[in-house]
């Protein structure tokens, strides 16, 4: 870095030089006569040369990947540096400084500096590179706007991916056969079949963030008539305000077909609030607490991942480092000493809590594992930070947990009661509730991939089952966005539209696969499984809704209990014993009594 801290400071010292010879024609007898004059300009030049370049480090940057944010930095340091040059030649008076070298300098000053930037992002991008690697692959971007073009560059730039871009898509008329880099647009998107065979292109790649899933959808049914691989871009959601770049390029996928348009939050508004503020995330290396984590770093915020999966952390922290600050630590939340350490030594403002056991079928065998994580340790975590003054914690909990019948919703259900009741010290506690997650460690996708996968069956509880459907992204966003809005003791949803049939979802996985339900694909009938309803709701007959200041973030008024928090803490105490004693029934028996008492009848507010 050094090295480059010295060629931007030859940038600013080697100014008055070259300026005082443009200024004269090159003819360096007149410029020798200003010898005392240029050595006290050059002097001063590099003085203010190393201050600028101390305070704003723009030498920090990596050279190859210089862009017009960069340019803008640097031309705005450099006029900063001759104004102040202008002002100081003006005070020491100077007599017969030509007022010229003022702008000469400031252009000579630019040139000299971004030049090696310049050089090196060409060298990056190239197409046209020693040793270069032959291309194995043509390639189709659909999508001729500033995606399309940032991953055309991408591709120059890693020629060792062997991709060969021979033209774009796109449906706007007027960009019918111009050129970006000299690549051609060839034709709109109902004409990619015939454009595939013509041009033989093996891999399509959809470069359209913004696309809209009817738009992605119609885009996807079209390329599915080629043999062409697809692969698409993220959306606008999923980057979270990131670049296109090769790194994010993924096959096309069933949350592409999300029966609805994603949430979406303000990025701003979210990096205003949790940009800079240290974050404590627990099961930061599940599915959701994962994309959770990834998203706060993103937007500035200082995590710390806890979690007991020792490689899952380190994986984590090797994957995210290079976006941010993220400090994994390993413990239990079980265990309210580690909780306390924790929170005591890092001091988080923030807490979002999605550590949690999840599957309702095993949960049903082992109903004590579920009350040693989810309410104990929910419990163990609202303590530790009433005691260590965090300002704030995000309970995540579900679907499952409305008028719940199986030991998993019962214990969420009790939690969301716990993040109620515990407000009033001055910590505010809230909840968040989810449907299912697509793309989380075992859903229902995973399962169907690994059967699909072995030549067997797709296998689905009941024709009859309905579930609400959301994205791991979404959850995230939605947890981010509940932070920055919610009040003590709120509780959240996101509107998920309407339920989606199991066998309707398994048709759009084997489309997505390119298979037929039914006639390339076969179905197993398993039954529903213990704990199991045919059909979720996202809130109970008792409680009421409101909108909130997001369009698609529903608060919902839920009706708790009417005991004081020591009397659940005492529950807790006793649930706890018979849960380390084996007593499965009285375990059930006794949690479905608490979460089904009666509320104070004056609970609307």
């Amino acid at each position: 870095m050094y090295k480059k801290f010295i060629w931007d400071l030859v940038g600013f010292s080697l100014a008055p030089s070259i300026s005082f010879l443009i200024r004269f024609d090159f003819q360096l007898s007149r410029v020798v006569s200003y010898y005392p004059i240029l050595l006290r300009a050059t002097l001063l030049e590099i003085l203010l040369g190393i201050i600028v370049l101390l305070i704003f480090k723009p030498y920090r940057d990596i050279w190859s990947y210089t862009s017009i944010r960069e340019v803008k930095q640097i031309a705005s340091i450099v006029l900063l540096e001759k104004v102040c040059f202008a002002l100081l030649m003006y005070i020491i008076g100077l007599q017969g400084f030509p007022r010229a070298i003022f702008i000469i300098s400031f252009g000579v000053s630019i040139f000299l500096i971004l030049l090696p930037r310049f050089i090196q992002r060409y060298l990056r991008e190239s197409p046209l590179k020693f040793n270069r690697i032959e291309p194995k692959s043509r390639v189709l971007i659909v999508g001729a706007g500033e995606a399309g073009e940032k991953l055309l560059r991408e591709i120059y730039a890693h020629p060792e991916l062997g991709y060969n871009v021979v033209g774009f898509i796109d449906d706007d008329e007027r960009k019918i056969n111009s050129s970006i880099h000299n690549v051609k647009i060839l034709g709109r998107t109902n004409e990619i079949p015939i454009i595939t065979n013509k041009y033989d292109i093996d891999t399509i790649i959809v470069s359209i963030p913004s696309a809209s899933r009817k738009d992605l959808y119609r885009i996807h049914t079209i390329i599915s008539r080629t043999r062409a691989r697809e692969l698409v871009t993220p959306g606008l959601y999923e980057i979270l305000g990131g670049d296109v770049s090769i790194s994010t390029l993924r096959p096309f996928g069933l949350q592409d077909l999300l029966f609805r348009e994603p949430v979406t939050i303000d990025i701003k508004e979210a990096r205003a609030y949790l940009g800079g503020k240290k974050i404590l995330v627990t099961g930061a290396c599940g599915s959701i607490g994962r994309v959770i984590t990834q998203h706060l770093v993103s937007l500035g915020a200082e995590v710390i991942g806890f979690d007991n999966n020792e490689t899952g952390l380190f994986d984590l922290e090797k994957d995210l480092s290079k976006l941010g600050k993220i400090t994994p630590v390993v413990g239990d939340i079980r265990f309210k000493e580690s909780l306390d350490r924790v929170i005591r030594y890092y001091s988080p403002e923030i807490v979002f809590h999605s550590a949690a056991y999840k599957h309702v079928p095993l949960m049903e065998i082992y109903p004590e594992e579920a009350v040693f994580t989810n309410v104990i340790g929910t419990l163990n975590l609202i303590e530790s930070c009433q005691e260590n003054n965090v300002k704030q914690m995000i309970n995540i909990s579900t679907d499952k947990a409305v008028e719940p019948t199986n030991m998993l919703g019962m214990t969420k259900r009790f939690t969301e009661i716990m993040s109620i009741k515990a407000n009033g010290n001055g910590c505010n506690y809230s909840t968040v509730r989810f449907g299912n997650v697509l793309g989380s460690r075992g859903n229902v996708l995973e399962v169907w991939k690994r059967e699909l996968a072995s030549g067997q069956p797709l296998s689905i509880t009941s024709p009859n089952m309905k579930r609400y459907f959301m994205l791991t992204e979404e959850a995230s966003l939605l947890v981010i966005e509940t932070s920055r809005i919610a009040n003590p003791g709120e509780l959240f949803i996101l509107d998920m539209g309407e339920p989606i049939s199991i066998e309707e979802l398994a048709r759009i996985f084997c489309e997505v696969q390119g298979l037929e339900l039914y006639k390339d694909v076969n179905i197993r009938y398993i039954g529903v499984r213990p704990g199991e309803k045919i059909e979720e709701k996202l809130w109970a007959d008792d409680e009421k809704t409101l909108p909130t200041q997001h369009p698609r973030i529903i608060k919902v008024i839920s009706p708790v209990p009417d005991f004081p928090w020591d009397e659940i803490k005492s529950i807790v105490k006793e649930l706890e014993l018979m849960a380390r004693n084996g007593e499965r029934e009285n375990l059930r028996k006794v949690i479905k009594e608490v979460i089904s008492r009666k509320p104070n009848p004056v609970w609307d507010r």
